[in-house]
């Protein structure tokens, strides 16, 4: 074979055995030669050896060693198909052999390794292989032919977050949540999910929203397959309370008008929103006596709202009138204000009575509407027609004493 190296000369044969070169005690011998093939080493067994070194050169440097001029050569070829996972870590790059190894060696004792063209992402693939550092430490040269290396997308699965909600009138989460699976140490998704539209109490279903592989939207998620698993979300009843407005009236006085209070109410909401129509009961009716009735309201519903009744608390209040140091009876002041019956006058003795019923009183000049006046210095006496003593005037529906009667 024709040597690589530039150094000359022919090939080394022994024929004197392994005992045809001896040195001092340490001492290592060289041999160089042109190629194995026309090399006959005779029985001597050296500690290493190299291909395309020049005459002089000690590459080994320890040891029994023998050089050859000759370079072999051999093809290295990257394998095909060769790639991973977005996401993974690369594995070591491999390639096959070709040609034929000479002088017994096993293998051309590869140092270094292949490389490839940087990239992370599966869109900039495929990245091509090369030789890198790979090389022969015995001095095989290498014709090296490559090939490329492929990242194929990383498959996740996206699951929204069970149990998802808000109140009714509330605003929406800032994002809806989600785990992923298989993630990796690939970059983080981008986007987020989104949710059909509506607003009333109910369930609506959170969509895979912008967290997608098209390359026209979120480029950055390319590299994934990802397979989306759906969940609701829920808009919860609203708080809404609807309080009884407390009210009072007199013993004399009719039930008054019922009202309530609303506290709660979300967006342009108002009762008109409820259905049904709001409804009070109470225990009092206009004859009660004195004393504390609750009022009950209901009646009304909604689907986006929890209604909460408040009870309110009608105070009903006795009118009494002492005339004479005697207590006038209620149901005397209430056929007074119909204008059926009279008070007696402060001057009669004994317990105050209820006069006769009479028809007709008169009013002179200068009484107030709804009430009756007279001369107090004449008052009549008990039963008797005319004028009711000024001492006492029916107002409004209540009972106005003048400075000085009791009550």
């Amino acid at each position: 074979a024709t040597p690589n190296a530039t150094g000359t000369g022919g090939n080394f044969i022994n024929n004197a055995g392994a005992g045809a070169i001896t040195t001092g005690a340490g001492g290592a011998w060289r041999i160089y030669t042109g190629n194995p093939t026309g090399t006959t080493r005779g029985g001597l067994v050296e500690a290493g050896k190299r291909y395309n070194v020049d005459d002089g050169s000690d590459p080994l440097a320890t040891g029994n060693r023998i050089y050859f001029r000759l370079q072999p050569t051999l093809t290295v070829t990257a394998d095909a198909g060769q790639g991973k996972v977005y996401g993974n870590a690369d594995p070591a790059l491999t390639y096959s052999t070709g040609g034929t190894l000479i002088d017994s060696d096993a293998n051309f004792s590869p140092t270094g390794s292949l490389t490839r063209v940087a990239g992370e992402t599966v869109a900039g693939g495929p990245y091509a292989i090369s030789v890198g550092t790979l090389s022969s430490q015995l001095g095989y040269t290498l014709n090296f032919a490559g090939d490329t290396f492929a990242i194929s997308q990383r498959p996740v699965t996206v699951t929204a977050d069970a149990g998802q909600n808000k109140v009714y009138g509330n605003a929406d989460p800032a994002s809806y949540t989600f785990t992923n699976t298989g993630l990796g140490t690939g970059v983080a998704l981008v986007g987020s999910l989104a949710r059909n539209a509506g607003e009333n109490v109910g369930s609506y279903a959170i969509t895979q929203g912008g967290i997608t592989n098209a390359a026209n939207t979120n480029a950055a998620n390319t590299n994934y397959t990802i397979t989306y698993v759906g969940n609701n979300f829920g808009i919860t009843p609203r708080a809404l309370t609807i309080s009884a407005d407390n009210k009072t009236k007199l013993t004399t006085d009719p039930l008054p008008p019922f009202t309530a209070s609303y506290s709660g109410f979300a967006f342009a909401d108002n009762p008109a929103s409820l259905t049904g129509a709001l409804v009070f009961t109470t225990p009092a009716t206009a004859t009660s006596p004195a004393g504390t009735y609750i009022i009950t309201p209901s009646g009304q519903a909604s689907t986006n709202y929890a209604i909460t009744y408040v009870a309110g608390a009608l105070t009903v209040t006795a009118v009494t009138v002492t005339q004479g140091g005697s207590l006038i009876p209620t149901d005397v002041l209430a056929s007074i204000n119909s204008g059926t019956d009279q008070l007696p006058p402060p001057n009669v003795s004994g317990p105050a009575v209820v006069p006769t019923t009479f028809a007709g009183i008169s009013s002179p000049s200068g009484a107030a509407a709804g009430g009756v006046v007279g001369d107090a210095s004449t008052p009549p006496a008990p039963g008797s027609t005319g004028v009711v003593n000024t001492l006492v005037s029916i107002i409004n529906g209540g009972v106005n004493l003048p400075a000085g009667v009791a009550q």
